[in-house]
């Protein structure tokens, strides 16, 4: 019963990724960017450019920017969003609305490495992020040897000291006149400080669903690890989707000036 309900009490952690990446409601084709955003040139520099930008990208993104088409992050805001996991012992889907995250601003950005190679390129990103609090509903779907266990209720996740590493590859392609990039692979290995979750209605009895919560809270590493390669054939392909449709109104070369 703790590994059932482990796999859904963190995989309800671990909806942020579909959540950031979720698209607003009408794009607009971007042809410049804002007032005290600059470009960065391919050069020795770009580094520490991209690094820079993406910095103060964080803070300023906070309340949105809408020139950019991205919507406000802290606190960010997403109606509904779904997830589905598996393994050898258990599988389960999630629905989960209403759901509130904060602390996104508060992140930093280490390093970058940008790498460009013709039409392809690279870039591999370091953050850190003190403390995260997402909050909302969930109904839940877990099964385990055939038989169906059924959960709906609220949850809240406190995460702390997240570190990241984030590794994207994209391919560049022309259109109108712009170079566009299109994200084709996406990986991600963040490291949790501390997560603490609570939960309603995981079970109906409340001293049950406290005592799954509590061996949750306690043994959340045993778990952790195995559930972002479970969970991804679920928001990978909702990520790239979303990030892609937000890049294709932004052009790559806005961004990037290449030396040449």
């Amino acid at each position: 019963m703790f590994t059932k309900y482990s796999l859904a009490i963190i995989a309800i952690a671990l909806n942020v990724l579909c959540v950031l990446s979720a698209p607003a409601n009408d794009f607009i084709d971007v042809t410049a960017l804002p007032d005290g955003i600059e470009p960065c040139k391919e050069d020795e520099n770009i580094n520490t450019c991209i690094r820079d930008v993406m910095q103060s990208m964080i803070k300023r993104s906070k309340d949105g920017v809408p020139e950019l088409n991205i919507r406000p992050t802290d606190p960010l805001i997403q109606e509904k969003s779904n997830l589905q996991f598996e393994n050898n012992f258990v599988q389960g889907k999630m629905a989960l609305r209403n759901v509130r995250i904060v602390g996104l601003s508060k992140s930093t950005v280490d390093k970058t490495e940008f790498e460009r190679n013709g039409d392809k390129v690279k870039f591999t990103t370091y953050t850190r992020t003190p403390k995260l609090q997402v909050d909302g509903s969930y109904k839940a779907e877990v099964f385990v040897n055939n038989n169906k266990m059924s959960s709906k209720g609220i949850f809240n996740v406190t995460i702390t000291d997240i570190s990241a590493k984030t590794e994207t590859e994209a391919e560049l392609y022309e259109r109108d006149g712009h170079s566009y990039m299109r994200i084709t692979k996406f990986n991600i290995d963040p490291t949790l400080g501390d997560m603490h979750v609570y939960a309603t209605g995981l079970v109906p009895d409340k001293a049950l669903n406290d005592a799954l919560l509590d061996l949750a809270n306690q043994n959340w590493r045993q778990v952790y690890k195995s559930v972002v390669p479970e969970t991804r054939s679920t928001w990978e392909p909702i990520f790239l989707k979303n990030a892609n449709e937000f890049f294709a109104h932004l052009p790559f070369d806005l961004l990037l000036i290449n030396k040449q």
